[in-house]
């Protein structure tokens, strides 16, 4: 995944993994997906999301988390879709150059 802040630091990278039920459809989960990596980059501990099909909220309190061999903050996404609900779970690790700090 690769994000911009034009901001501060230019071109940024690093990974976001998620996991997730099939209530939403892939372009859904990409939409919810990309923004909890939004606020990974602005540093926000909580977000409103809204589709054609779905709203919600994403959350997190900055803890870091492993999925397998992976790690990173980690974002927790309640999503209503109709009369059902999707929990998503995501993490996101920005790869941070030492050369460049």
């Amino acid at each position: 995944m690769f994000g911009y802040d034009e901001q501060s630091w230019g071109f940024r990278w690093g990974f976001a993994f998620l996991e997730t039920d099939t209530r939403l459809n892939y372009d859904e989960r990409l939409e919810v997906l990309v923004e909890a990596t939004k606020m990974y980059i602005c540093n926000e501990k909580e977000r409103r999301v809204k589709g054609k099909n779905y709203e919600g909220i994403i959350t997190t309190d900055g803890r870091y988390n492993l999925m397998g061999d992976f790690g990173g903050r980690q974002y927790k996404a309640k999503i209503e879709i109709g009369d059902k609900t999707a929990n998503l779970s995501f993490l996101v690790k920005e790869h941070i150059n030492p050369t460049l700090n």
